[in-house]
């Protein structure tokens, strides 16, 4: 099938490994650091994409998502800040969300899923 990915991503390079590695050699058709453009590409039919779960819009309904759980490995994001610096309340309150939201997904479903059209 034809692959829709980022240009420069090594969660991106860690997925043509695995690929690789079972013996297969990933097609791609178009590459961009922009996920609402691979979004709307797989939603346009133009191919799928292996993207985080929050890099897909789940409530377009030209997109399935499915879940590819343990079989490719996780992407690790991180959030740092020097200690001895100020943070905004605006910042305060992004780190905040930031966890909310990280530890809501890591209850419902780890790991990437592929964007099929």
């Amino acid at each position: 099938m034809p692959l829709i990915g980022a240009r420069q991503c090594r969660s991106c390079e860690q997925v043509s490994a695995h690929f690789r590695g079972r013996g297969l050699e990933p097609r791609y058709v178009f590459h961009s650091d922009e996920n609402t453009t691979v979004h709307g590409l797989v939603a346009a039919g133009a191919g799928i994409a292996i993207t985080p779960r929050l890099a897909a819009n789940a409530a377009d309904e030209r997109v399935a998502i499915v879940d590819l759980g343990p079989r490719v490995p996780p992407r690790i994001i991180g959030l740092a800040w020097h200690r001895d610096r100020y943070r905004s309340p605006a910042a305060e309150a992004f780190v905040e969300l930031a966890k909310e939201l990280c530890a809501s997904l890591d209850v419902a479903a780890p790991g990437q899923v592929a964007a099929v059209a």
